[in-house]
Order: structure tokens, then sequence, then C-alpha cells
């Protein structure tokens, strides 16, 4: 159940981030919405070669316009697992203010209030419970990316 919650706040951000892109409200983006939209909301700072090379890849018809539905269906069939470790220990770190090597409660729902997902205390103690095997109510680096692969 939380993990539908997190999905439909995550689609429902996108979706955002989606709208405030088309500009010309014409319901796809162009070569330059898109670029406005990665820089926006991409943490790394990504060339304008490197945006035109994904948007390329996600333009299926080839007609220089993004559809929602290419969007989306790329974020959609993303596999988690196929995300580089290294991407996965960076965001940890980036999550882990106190620097302890040990993610708590507080911190993860900061990173989920900054993203504007809101998840409700209950959902975050399933959260940290099936995620913490050593019971010490914070997740450690290999317990973080054990949940990920999981997901």
């Amino acid at each position: 159940m939380a993990q539908t919650k997190a999905k439909c706040q995550f689609k429902e951000k996108c979706q955002q981030f989606w709208n405030e892109g088309d500009i010309d409200d014409d319901n796809c983006l162009s070569p330059g919405e898109v670029r406005k939209v990665i820089r926006k909301v991409c943490q790394k700072e990504l060339t304008d070669a490197e945006i035109a090379d994904m948007f390329l890849e996600l333009d299926d018809d080839g007609d220089r316009k993004l559809s929602f539905e290419e969007f989306s269906e790329v974020i959609e069939q993303k596999n988690p697992k196929l995300i580089e470790e290294s991407e996965l220990m960076a965001k940890f770190k980036e999550i882990d203010g106190d620097g302890s090597q040990k993610l708590t409660k507080a911190e993860l729902k900061e990173a989920f209030d900054d993203l504007e997902i809101n998840i409700d205390d209950a959902t975050w103690d399933a959260i940290i419970d099936a995620s913490d095997k050593d019971g010490d109510d914070k997740i450690s680096y290999p317990e973080f990316l054990k949940a990920w692969s999981c997901s």
C-alpha cells in the first residue's frame, strides 16, 4: 500500500513537472522545453548535448516533440535495479545529513518532503521496519541497497 501511494505521488510530481515544462500548452515538450524541465529537476549538471541525447532517446516517433506518453512510458519502465550503485551511494550520502552512515526516519522524511511527497508516520514506521534488519531504527547503506533491490 505504501509503495502504491508513493508511486502515485511520484507520477503526480512527474505530471506537475510536465505541466510546468509545457510552456506553449500544446501537450508536447520541445527540445527547449525538455532542457528547462531537466535543468529544474536534475541535480547533476547536464550539457546541452547530453540533454539532446536524452530527448532523442525518449522521442520514439522522431517528431521532435515529446508526448507525455513517451515520457511516462520510460519512467514507468525504468527498472530500479538498473540504477548504478554509485548513484545510490551518492543519494544515500546526500540524505544522510548528519554523516552517521545511517538514515533516520527524520532524514528520509525530509528528503521526501523536499520532493513534495507526503508519507504519513505509520507508513514511515512500516518502511523503516521492513528495511531495518538490525533493529536500530535506522537504515544502513547495506540495508538501503537491499531495500532498493527489492523495490
